[in-house]
């Protein structure tokens, strides 16, 4: 049951959110262009174009915004294993982190 129930949510398709104010559409550059200058590469790189996911990255549009919130600050402190992320999220600080949250809980 929990297979397909996952099977199921993973095949949802994400939400278009072009049309959307400014510092949301901030947001969306961030999370789809990255921080070239920081060397942070867009999310969509692994996670999709529109976060929907690809192969072994997990799907982050829709998601919680606390729990991807709570996600972040575990990679970003080593209490969880992910030597790619780590190297993204250790140099953002918390308003940076909920920025994109919020965007990809949007989405």
């Amino acid at each position: 049951m929990v297979a397909a129930l996952a099977g199921y949510f993973a095949k949802q398709p994400a939400a278009d959110a072009s049309g959307r104010c400014g510092a949301h559409r901030a947001r969306q550059a961030r999370v789809r262009g990255g921080r070239a200058r920081r060397q942070i590469p867009p999310c969509a790189t692994c996670h999709g174009k529109n976060a929907e996911g690809n192969a072994t990255f997990p799907r982050l549009a829709g998601q919680h915004a606390p729990y991807l919130l709570k996600q972040l600050l575990v990679i970003q402190n080593a209490l969880r294993s992910a030597p790619v992320m780590h190297g993204i999220v250790q140099e953002l600080n918390r308003d940076q982190m909920q920025a994109v949250v919020v965007y990809l809980e949007s989405i």
